[in-house]
């Protein structure tokens, strides 16, 4: 009970390192599985946005997520809520503390998205999208991913296609335009074998299929005309309200007359 007078963050590390295995131990007796789940929970209620101010960025909560990922669609057992629960919140001090820390999760994330699991992939494809609005770096770290990732990225242009209205507002279209752009080149560059690589150890060969290029081309593309679009909408959008605000300025400063400093700065009206 002494973790729980330390700092938020060093307590949650302790809990992540000692209790977290414990809780899903076969063999845990009911009394210190009832303790782990206090001492999250605490944690939980007190201390959430001291633990979102200052996430812990070790290795250890990337391998939680995942687990968690794990005990909730992929193992054959299915989760009860405090798993469910668990897994919620852990997500939101963790991946989504700030505008940093997507980074650090993002390729995990995107190992994923190609899951036969539709409650799986429907999970993966809003985090890795939600972690694309949040922090530019995942597009570059994207990239980087790619050629191992060609089906899952496929699915994850899929998704931020089909709810390009939602969050056209949010993402960063321009790197969005250019990340689909880099996709399309490195697949024509895969497809005249004039693409280097350096392929990871344990990994003999990327074991690319030319139809899985052709389909990720499609839906490069499609993405592609969609952000082009809507575009001259955000433009014109953008030039009617500069044009709104420079009327009300005529107006305020010409019209009702010099009663603001601004009046001087704006137009000279005297």
């Amino acid at each position: 009970l002494q973790l729980l007078d330390d700092p938020p963050k060093y307590a949650l590390l302790m809990y992540y390192k000692y209790l977290f295995p414990l809780t899903f131990c076969e063999n845990i007796d009911s009394e210190t599985k009832d303790f782990c789940s206090f001492f999250i929970t605490y944690l939980f209620d007190n201390h959430e946005d001291d633990l979102q101010e200052s996430p812990l960025k070790d290795n250890i909560s990337v391998f939680v997520v995942e687990k968690l990922i794990h005990l909730c669609y992929i193992d054959k057992e299915p989760a009860d809520e405090d798993t469910i629960d668990l897994y919620e919140n852990i997500k939101s001090i963790s991946i989504f503390s700030n505008s940093t820390t997507p980074r650090n999760y993002f390729s995990m994330i995107l190992s994923y998205g190609a899951s036969s699991d539709l409650n799986l992939m429907t999970d993966i494809l809003e985090m890795s999208a939600q972690s694309l609005i949040e922090d530019d770096e995942c597009f570059d770290i994207w990239i980087k991913l790619y050629p191992f990732y060609i089906a899952e990225s496929n699915n994850l242009l899929l998704y931020i296609m089909e709810n390009w209205k939602k969050i056209s507002s949010q993402i960063n279209s321009t790197k969005m335009l250019k990340a689909t752009q880099e996709i399309l080149s490195i697949n024509e560059q895969i497809k005249a074998g004039t693409y280097k690589i350096k392929i990871p150890k344990g990994i003999q060969n990327l074991n690319i299929e030319e139809d899985d290029l052709a389909i990720c081309n499609v839906t490069c593309m499609s993405l592609i005309k969609v952000i082009n679009k809507n575009t001259p909408l955000k433009t014109l959008f953008s030039i009617i309200i500069v044009l709104l605000f420079a009327i009300l300025l005529i107006y305020f400063n010409c019209i009702i007359g010099c009663r603001h400093k601004i009046c001087d700065w704006v137009t000279n009206c005297n």
